[in-house]
């Protein structure tokens, strides 16, 4: 009798832990790095006023930028000096009212082609950045009409999207869907409500890697990371805290000043990059598999805001709008 009290009281302390717990699966947990590196920056020459975030594309830096005419600056990496203004922000139809951009490109007969989504215009566009930098003007179409406003989405196909829905009261999960048929191929569940307070809110971010088959959704304010393996229809989620991230904790934290732990993600096809400032000492870069091993731990000695990766270079931009190079 008593060993079986033991398991029922052990089974109500997981199904408690399971309804406060934030990202809705098991999560690895105090996670260490095959290796940790300090990175040395250097200091490019290139005057970003206005920026906040970069990417970058063989030898094109593309700044995000607060300027009232345009969404995005472009920077050449071997000049580094400002070539073109593009994604324009305007009503008309080769214009732009929201220009979203999680990770998404391909390269087809020497040119870049970048996936934007326009969220208050329910399109996507397939952008050839190459010849708009050559051209100076926008240079691309629209693949596709989304028949509402979806959140976080990423092009599959002509027909099948995967996107963020968000029940109130309830949680937020990935679908996968063929619009054109209006069927959901699959559904991931991401966040659970159910030990959440009404007075919480918390932003919810994503990006995919280059391949197209994992997306990352992460919270600025929670310790966690999550993969969804599109094409396994698998999910994993990776902490390198000791403890799972529970409501009851992170309203413990909102009472006093909201802590930041993932605030920025970059991708390649094969690995996971994601900008840390939960060390209070300096902001570090994690890298993951798509599988959830912790490759590489690198501390930077700048208080990066954004950052990207192309091969074994990052480049990091800070809140004071400088650029820096590191090599891996």
């Amino acid at each position: 009798m008593k060993n079986l009290l033991l398991v029922i009281l052990g089974a109500m302390c997981c199904a408690c832990s399971n309804d406060n717990r934030i990202f809705d699966i098991e999560t690895k947990l105090n996670l260490k790095p095959r290796a940790s590196i300090e990175l040395v920056g250097e200091k490019l020459p290139i005057d970003a006023l206005g920026g906040y975030g970069i990417k970058v594309f063989d030898t094109l830096l593309v700044v995000t930028t607060n300027a009232s005419d345009h969404f995005r600056d472009v920077y050449g990496l071997k000049s580094y000096s400002l070539l073109t203004e593009i994604l324009i922000k305007g009503r008309s139809k080769n214009e732009f009212l929201f220009a979203g951009y999680n990770g998404q490109s391909s390269k087809e007969n020497e040119c870049m082609n970048l996936y934007i989504h326009d969220l208050n215009k329910n399109v996507f566009w397939k952008y050839n950045l190459t010849e708009s930098v050559k051209q100076n003007m926008d240079v691309g179409e629209i693949i596709c009409k989304l028949p509402g406003r979806y959140q976080g989405a990423y092009y599959l196909s002509p027909d099948v999207f995967c996107y963020r829905t968000t029940e109130s009261g309830d949680g937020c999960s990935y679908i996968i869907k063929n619009m054109k048929e209006n069927r959901v191929i699959e559904e991931f569940r991401v966040m659970s409500f159910k030990g959440k307070s009404r007075e919480i809110e918390i932003p919810i971010s994503s990006y995919i890697t280059k391949d197209n088959h994992v997306v990352i959704c992460y919270s600025r304010n929670i310790d966690q990371l999550m993969f969804i393996d599109i094409n396994k229809r698998t999910k994993i989620s990776v902490s390198t805290s000791e403890e799972c991230p529970t409501w009851s904790k992170l309203e413990e934290e909102f009472r006093n000043a909201p802590k930041i732990y993932y605030d920025y993600v970059a991708a390649t096809e094969q690995e996971i990059y994601a900008l840390y400032k939960g060390n209070p000492d300096c902001f570090e870069i994690h890298c993951f598999s798509q599988t959830g091993d912790f490759l590489k731990r690198m501390l930077l000695k700048e208080k990066i805001m954004s950052f990207d990766i192309a091969g074994s270079v990052i480049y990091g931009m800070t809140d004071d709008e400088e650029i820096f190079k590191y090599e891996i």
